[in-house]
């Protein structure tokens, strides 16, 4: 049975659950980080100690693995122990972007459900090697990972005055993140504290005002809401589902008030009034129509 120690990425938690039961089945031992959140030197000196202790790495591929520097860390630091290495896709990742670490493996794909993906998974896991000595003189320790975002997050919090072509300069590098699409949620709030600097000179202030105010959508994990079976996604979108079928549904309802003012008859034989079925088939007609818009514009919001 192997000991395996799984590196990826904390934006991939859910779809590494995948890998892991997979991995598992096959009777290994994995050994997966849940508190990548929390970092400090304890934390990174745990994941040290379980790289040491395992029998190969497999690394769960992806674009946020790519840019991951504790990911790159740890299967730099496995090489140097001369573990074994296994480069997973989960996502459909060019293995021209892949580092040449991992580049020069094997590559699995764990991703587009195909029939022979377990097989092929199962067997890249049995040819992995086991008890593997730990070399001498051993390598050098990799220092605490800290992310580019932190870095910025730190310096934007400083309590030391910033002079302006630090201001530039960081103003610079948070827009290129949003830009590339890095951690746009840290981002904002970065650039939110970084608006609060009582020394914040004007002209970064414009550009920080500039990239907010044309700050790309990202998606969150909202609680998606079924509204007459039609799912929106956050509260502004409830609420233009909500509207949109409130306007069409009484608008029904008009419409078919009308028709029937328009359509009824006296029956002399009841004394009643009748109305004919001319204003509900128009109701329907347009709750139907209704139905269909409301549909397509949550579509529309959606993509």
């Amino acid at each position: 049975m192997h000991k395996l120690f799984l590196s990826y990425s904390q934006k991939d938690k859910d779809r590494v659950s995948n890998l892991v039961r997979g991995l598992e089945a096959f009777g290994c031992e994995v050994w997966i980080d849940h508190h990548k959140l929390t970092g400090g030197q304890v934390w990174w000196d745990s994941v040290l100690r379980q790289l040491r202790d395992c029998d190969a790495v497999v690394v769960a591929v992806s674009n946020a693995t790519l840019k991951s520097v504790a990911c790159s860390s740890e299967y730099a630091y496995a090489a140097a122990l001369g573990k074994g290495i296994l480069p997973v896709r989960i996502e459909n990742v060019s293995q021209k972007l892949l580092p040449e670490e991992l580049r020069s493996r094997h590559v699995i794909d764990f991703y587009a459900g195909k029939p022979d993906e377990p097989y092929q998974l199962a067997k890249a896991v049995n040819a992995l090697p086991k008890n593997v000595p730990l070399p001498s003189p051993m390598p050098r320790l990799p220092p605490l990972p800290v992310s580019n975002i932190s870095k910025l997050r730190d310096q934007v919090n400083a309590t030391s005055t910033l002079a302006l072509e630090v201001q530039n300069r960081l103003i610079s590098e948070l827009s290129n993140m949003v830009q590339r699409g890095d951690d746009l949620q840290e981002v904002r709030q970065v650039l939110k504290d970084f608006r609060k600097r009582p020394d914040l000179y004007s002209v970064v202030q414009q550009r920080i005002d500039e990239v907010l105010n044309n700050y790309p959508k990202y998606r969150t994990s909202e609680t998606t809401v079924s509204v007459g079976g039609v799912a929106a996604g956050g509260f502004e979108g409830v609420l233009a589902v909500l509207g949109r079928g409130a306007l069409w549904f009484f608008g029904g309802a008009i419409a078919n008030g009308i028709a029937q003012n328009a359509c009824t008859s006296y029956d002399p034989y009841t004394g009643y009034y009748s109305a004919g079925c001319e204003g509900s088939a128009l109701m329907l007609l347009i709750w139907g129509v209704g139905i269909f818009n409301t549909i397509e514009l949550h579509k529309s919001r959606s993509k």
